[in-house]
């Protein structure tokens, strides 16, 4: 009976030790299911940001299944300890054999305790191998293989991970169709535009481009998609100057700029096979949320058979006007000579007749001037011959030169001289003289008998100003912004009065402009018409003609 306690120590010690393994290795279980699970779903949610939100719930794994079993274990040893405690206890009490029955309840003891690491570690495979099984399929769903199964089957809480992470990717698989479907509508469109459009990315490579783009530019989506865009888009300013260039245009400005638009008209575009073409082009930036822009969109317009088709125009015009000057010149010339020679034995009527014979060929021969000087201004060849002019001489010289048309109509024309010193004009003064020569004719055109017209000059700001002021019929105010355009006339009481062809105005303006002026006009119907032009000073403007020699200089 001394030896009970000991046996006694030996069981209570064996159950001790049976319930540590168990709880142990259930904490264990626990803390490692739970850490890998939570890294496979941070894994996902990384990949998938935009899905991160469905597995909230699957946060935290206690593993209840799990873990429940294993106390069934550890209850389980326990029950084996108690029943090897009180049975070797029992059989020692009536056994003379104590050693034997003690080492008896140490083997009971020891493969209970074996049983549970058995169990255990049967339990642990279980879940590793599951998790691994998960981890596998999480990555290569990350990948982008949304078609990836997995074959693992088990009733905890892994088997909920597996079955969200499946209603997860069909979400995926149906947003993925239906990105494929806009991506699809989207490419339709885009071969439906007509026009040339090309995207690239915020560091200034091609992304995408359309049909009609390869058909302008020459290249082909899968040559031209990751190339800089300089390399695709090959174009030229008027003056030879490649866009998108380190010194010009370049890229990067544009894209920097969130608010950027800008436009080209008629620029030169050179494409993959050397062939050049006319093009319009659009520039927007592509702008998400905040100052931040990810590229920008060009839309390309081909301008070529318009520009071939307008250039035929020109030479058309041109060549009927040269056709047209010669002829006239001697129509003119026979009609003066012969004026001259019989105004002693013409009678009125037939005086007045060639007069009228002569008056027409002479506003022919200004409508073939007028036409030439379009043509030229078309083609951008209006050559000027630029030298310093006193400017208020040559406008008192015109103006007197012009009195006779003036007093032909009964009408006053005047000069008024200027209150301070005006500088000279560096202008072509042949084609300025031509300018207010016009506003001149167009003052008496319109002016009825009786009327005023004053011609003058005044410096502002750096400029010379020079008005033609008459009191004639006006100008209506919905006219005013559209008298400098080609062709346009006044379709009012105006008509009456003149037989002009519209080319007039527009040709002052494109002149004036040339020579870095302004030109404008001020009217009120039944009350006259002020037109004005302002030409800088002659130090400014030969500084302005310089830089502008420069900028067009070929590089």
């Amino acid at each position: 009976s001394s030896d009970l306690p000991i046996i006694n120590i030996v069981a209570l010690v064996a159950l001790l030790i049976g319930f540590a393994v168990c709880s142990i290795q259930g904490f264990l279980i626990y803390t490692l299911t739970e850490g890998y699970l939570r890294q496979i779903i941070e894994m996902i949610g990384s990949q998938h940001q935009n899905i991160e939100a469905d597995l909230v719930n699957l946060r935290r794994f206690p593993l209840v299944n799990k873990i429940f079993v294993l106390t069934l274990l550890a209850v389980l040893a326990a029950q084996f300890s108690l029943m090897a405690l009180f049975v070797s206890r029992q059989a020692i009490l009536e056994s003379e054999n104590i050693l034997f029955d003690i080492g008896m309840t140490a083997a009971v003891i020891t493969l209970t305790v074996l049983y549970v690491f058995w169990a255990v570690k049967y339990f642990t495979d279980n879940v590793m191998n599951a998790l691994n099984e998960l981890k596998h399929w999480s990555h290569t769903i990350a990948r982008g293989d949304l078609e990836a199964e997995i074959h693992v089957v088990t009733n905890d809480e892994i088997s909920d991970v597996i079955r969200d992470i499946r209603f997860m990717v069909t979400r995926l698989q149906e947003k993925q169709r239906a990105i494929n479907a806009e991506k699809n509508k989207l490419s339709v469109i885009m071969a439906g535009i007509v026009e040339g459009v090309v995207a690239i990315d915020s560091r200034g490579n091609v992304m995408m481009l359309n049909d009609a783009a390869e058909g302008i530019t020459g290249w082909v989506k899968s040559q031209s998609i990751g190339k800089p865009v300089k390399d695709i888009l090959q174009i030229f300013d008027a003056t030879q100057q490649q866009y998108f260039t380190k010194n010009y245009y370049p890229i990067e400005s544009v894209i920097s700029d969130v608010n950027h638009t800008d436009t080209w008209s008629e620029v030169k575009l050179v494409t993959k096979q050397g062939e050049e073409r006319f093009v319009n082009v659009s520039i927007n930036t592509l702008q998400v949320e905040g100052d931040k822009t990810v590229g920008c969109i060009f839309t390309i317009h081909d301008i070529t058979k318009e520009k071939e088709l307008q250039e035929m125009k020109i030479d058309f015009v041109s060549i009927a006007a040269h056709e047209l000057r010669a002829p006239l010149t001697s129509v003119l010339g026979y009609m003066s000579v012969f004026l001259e020679e019989n105004k002693d034995t013409l009678n009125d009527d037939q005086g007045q007749l060639l007069q009228r014979v002569q008056a027409s060929a002479q506003q022919l021969r200004g409508l073939v001037e007028n036409l030439l000087s379009i043509s030229k201004i078309e083609r951008g060849a209006l050559a000027l011959s630029f030298k310093r002019v006193d400017w208020v001489d040559m406008v008192k010289q015109l103006v007197a030169d012009m009195e006779f048309q003036a007093k032909d109509k009964r009408i006053k024309l005047q000069y008024s001289d200027p209150t301070t010193d005006v500088p000279e004009v560096f202008v072509d003064e042949l084609r300025v003289k031509e300018v207010l020569s016009n506003l001149i004719s167009n003052a008496i055109n319109y002016t009825p008998p009786n009327g005023e017209i004053e011609v003058g000059i005044y410096v502002k700001e750096g400029n010379i100003v020079t008005y033609v002021k008459d009191t004639g019929v006006g100008i209506p105010k919905d006219a005013q912004a559209k008298l400098f355009t080609k062709f346009y006339r006044v379709e009012n009481k105006l008509d009456g009065g003149s037989k002009g062809t519209g080319l007039g105005l527009y040709i002052s303006k494109t002149i004036v402009e040339r020579h870095h002026g302004k030109i404008w006009v001020d009217s009120e119907v039944d009350v006259g018409t002020t037109f004005s032009f302002s030409l800088p000073f002659a130090d400014i403007s030969e500084k302005l003609e310089d830089a502008e020699l420069e900028q067009n200089k070929p590089t």
